[in-house]
């Protein structure tokens, strides 16, 4: 089968190839290859490849790997280089020097190894090799056969734009030339002219892709061919290239069998997790559970990061840190004042001073009865970036990019994290049922599977050159449900009667500080009470309704006399937005860099009739 590898290097740079690409500091592409073949009457062949290098960095060089395990040794040979704006090619010397405008040459038996020696910075330059290969012509019996792979499989580059031209010392009778080509890729295409000439096209032929040209004509035009085998030969290489011939077609049938039934398999797959993900559920649930869409009372004593991770599964975030820290200030572990942080300027001249927040400690939480993370935060904030008695939102926001105190920064929110998971955990597994991850896997191969169909059903399309419509459309449906597939698994986990109980006593809980302007907040409870749930509101993302509403409902005498109102005399709405942008900016800037972040002739076919020269390739140095 035709380049079938092709389909699957075109699959794996697909998926591997999301990420951001390595900038590259040289490289190079072949831009046109040209070779011409002048078959003599003695049954020898002048070769010349003109390979065409466009050069982006400095380059001392090329090579080239001239494979003769099956051949005479080539005569005649020469190197010579033009540059792009020259109309004349300027020849190079053998010699082993290693100097500017040489060639070394070396035989070691299977290859003739070039090395072309010519400094070269971000220019077009075309190589071009001239050598004789003596008998490559076979003359039967019955006809003669020039058959060699003229591009070699050596190459680790694609080559662009492939032009071989194989010409006969004269013309032949009308059909008495024939010609195939194998390897190449999509749309190569192999013709005849003036009964004397092969012209094979190869739009571009892949890394590791041969090209062979498979030809044959009259014995009388090689009459001097002394390379002469005692044999039929016609019959059998008709047959042989009817049997490539049909082994393509059949192979081009099977594989475009095989992407249809991908195309099919695709939409199926994550519809069938989708049913399977339905039935665990009832397994998991036999009896719904329905509670009202507003819980008026605080669900669970915990804090409001574990809250996050445990009922909601996320990761703790920046807003998180900011409901610790205000839930700290509500137990009387910190204070909150306004404070005016000087401001220095060009050449240490002082500016006009910002107005920002100061965080002060007021007890000691070495013994308190509080949990890791809530004493991790006051060491990360009080001792860390403080200076262990107070720090200011500014202090914070202004953490310097990659700096040590950066690291330290970065260093605290992991070891948070892991305080605030390792509290969560056990909560989250009792929450979440025995089939959610299952369900979570079963989802993520779905889409991996549909990936993996898509690339293949469409590198089946251009490798046989048959891209049904309508396989394509239904791979990428599969590809589309898959995603929406994980959204809902991630989404909606499988929970446990439990958990599905906790979830929709927060998630009715957030529904009323929500709608916090529909109902009398004092019916609810005192402000002292509205001031525990308001450092809850931060890490469900509604307490700017909340403050706002307080604000209406509860005077400015009875927040002041109040034993939590100090921060609210203080505008609320502008400190807690003044937290939550300078703990955001100091985690962002405290992330590490790498987080910030294509006769007749037989045409071209599949297989090999057998060519030498299969092993030819190059490069740059």
């Amino acid at each position: 089968m035709k380049r079938i590898g092709f389909i699957f290097v075109l699959m794996f740079s697909f998926i591997f190839g999301f990420g951001e690409r390595d900038v590259q500091a040289r490289s190079y592409e072949i831009t046109n290859y040209d070779v011409l073949v002048d078959i003599q009457k003695d049954g020898s062949a002048f070769f010349k490849e003109s390979i065409t290098y466009d050069f982006s960095g400095e380059f001392n060089g090329v090579l080239y790997d001239l494979d003769i395990k099956d051949v005479a040794v080539p005569t005649d040979v020469k190197v010579s280089m033009q540059a792009y704006s020259s109309q004349n090619a300027f020849p190079f010397a053998l010699s082993d020097t290693g100097e500017p405008g040489t060639f070394k040459l070396e035989n070691t038996g299977d290859f003739l190894h070039f090395t072309v020696y010519n400094k070269m910075s971000d220019e077009i330059q075309t190589v071009i090799y001239e050598y004789r290969i003596p008998e490559i012509v076979t003359n039967y019996n019955d006809i003669a056969e020039f058959n060699r792979k003229v591009i070699g499989a050596g190459w680790e580059n694609t080559l662009n734009d492939v032009d071989v031209t194989i010409r006969l010392p004269e013309a032949t009778g009308e059909q008495e030339l024939r010609a195939w080509g194998h390897g190449g890729s999509q749309n190569s295409t192999v013709t005849l002219e003036k009964n004397q000439q092969v012209l094979l096209h190869v739009p571009q032929n892949p890394a590791k892709q041969f090209v062979e040209a498979h030809v044959i004509f009259p014995t009388r035009i090689t009459a001097d061919n002394p390379h002469i085998v005692n044999e039929d030969k016609y019959a059998a290489i008709l047959a042989q290239e009817a049997a490539l011939a049909e082994t393509e077609k059949k192979n081009s049938y099977l594989w475009g069998i095989a992407g249809a039934a991908l195309a099919i398999i695709g939409p199926i797959l994550p519809i069938a997790v989708f049913l399977w993900n339905r039935r665990a559920k009832k397994k998991e649930m036999p009896q719904e559970i329905h509670l009202p869409d507003h819980i008026y009372e605080l669900p669970e004593d915990m804090t409001p990061a574990v809250m996050s991770s445990a009922v909601f599964g996320r990761n703790a975030q920046a807003e998180d840190v900011s409901a610790t820290i205000l839930d700290l200030v509500r137990k009387g572990y910190l204070s909150i004042s306004p404070v005016d942080v000087p401001q220095k300027g060009i050449f240490g001249r002082e500016k006009a001073p910002v107005s920002s927040f100061r965080l002060t400690k007021l007890k000691d939480v070495a013994d308190a009865p509080i949990l890791s993370h809530e004493k991790q935060v006051m060491q990360w904030f009080i001792d860390d970036v403080g200076d262990g008695n107070s720090v200011t939102l500014e202090d914070i926001k202004d953490i310097a990019d990659q700096s040590a105190d950066a690291k330290r920064f970065n260093e605290n929110r992991d070891t948070w994290q892991q305080q605030v998971s390792a509290v969560a955990k056990p909560k989250r597994k009792s929450y979440r049922s025995k089939y959610n991850t299952k369900a979570g896997v079963f989802a993520v191969l779905a889409l991996i599977a549909n990936i993996l169909f898509l690339v293949i059903v469409i590198g089946i399309g251009i490798t046989l050159g048959k891209v049904t419509m309508w396989t394509i459309i239904a791979a990428a449906v599969g590809v589309g449900l898959s995603f929406v597939l994980v959204g809902y698994s991630a989404s909606r986990p499988i929970m446990t009667a439990e958990g599905e109980r906790v979830k929709q006593e927060w998630e009715g809980f957030r529904n009323m500080l929500k709608d916090v302007g529909n109902f009398p907040m004092r019916e609810v409870g005192s402000i002292a009470l509205w001031d525990h749930f308001l450092v809850y509101a931060v890490s469900l993302g509604v307490a700017d309704k909340v403050m706002k509403q307080m604000q209406i409902e509860f005077p400015v005498n009875e927040i002041q006399a109040s034993a939590f109102g100090t921060y609210y005399y203080m505008n609320n709405a502008i400190f807690l937005s003044a937290l939550n942008n300078s703990v955001s900016t100091g985690i962002s800037k405290s992330m590490p860099s790498s987080s910030n972040s294509s006769g007749f002739g037989g045409g071209f076919g599949g297989g090999s009739s057998g060519g030498s020269g299969g092993g030819s390739g190059g490069g740059a140095f």
